[in-house]
């Protein structure tokens, strides 16, 4: 699997074209120009993906934030958004490439979306002081044909907790969402350099001792 920052961090990234304040008021102000650019970077990067699996690309994670729910509105991203993801997923699959989003930010909102998208399989942030991101809650409303990555918090469990409280929260995961199969134990933002290797050991131990046990 290949992993890349998505077109809407190319664009409002405080190093991308238009950067995060320009961008947000171009968004405001002039919608059709902005919208205009970002559809034709979603284009040149589906012909990214072309040319990366002709050495053998099999599945594409795209990332992609600020215009995830805790930043607009859920109808803005319906409205103008959702219509460029679904169809650059779905010809990422027609391509032969499974297509896999990784979505920052406050999700729930417009996880009916994005199962509309024509995703394979889903990744999400971990829950911060401004919003959560109930893993349980996500899956449902996903659905099964969607494959779900956990949200495990890098920056709270695994940098600064124990063993124990990594156990306890990948098997409530689990519990809340990867009984009847579909769900990765994963951390929900990258593995924070400090990070006790013991954790990391944990995490997996976790993960592999429910799959054991059915």
């Amino acid at each position: 699997m290949f992993t890349t920052e998505g077109p809407v961090h190319d664009l409002l990234d405080n190093d991308g074209i238009l950067g995060f304040e320009e961008g947000m008021v171009a968004l405001a102000q002039k919608p059709d120009r902005f919208m205009y650019i970002l559809e034709e970077m979603y284009s040149r990067r589906l012909n990214y993906v072309l040319k990366t699996k002709a050495y053998g690309l099999h599945a594409y994670s795209q990332s992609f934030s600020y215009l995830t729910s805790d930043m607009v509105s859920p109808d803005l991203y319906r409205r103008l958004v959702f219509p460029l993801q679904r169809n650059f997923y779905s010809e990422v699959e027609r391509l032969g490439v499974v297509p896999i989003l990784c979505s920052r930010g406050y999700v729930t909102p417009i996880i009916r979306y994005f199962s509309e998208t024509g995703i394979r399989g889903l990744m999400v942030e971990e829950s911060r002081k401004s919003f959560t991101n109930d893993i349980g809650q996500i899956k449902k409303e996903l659905g099964g044909d969607i494959g779900l990555f956990g949200n495990v918090s890098g920056e709270h469990t695994l940098l600064h907790g124990t063993v124990e409280d990594v156990h306890w929260e990948v098997k409530n995961q689990i519990a809340a969402a990867g009984m009847n199969g579909g769900f990765i134990v994963s951390s929900g933002t990258p593995i924070a350099f400090g990070t006790p290797p013991e954790n990391v050991h944990a995490l997996i131990d976790a993960a592999r001792a429910v799959r054991l046990d059915r």
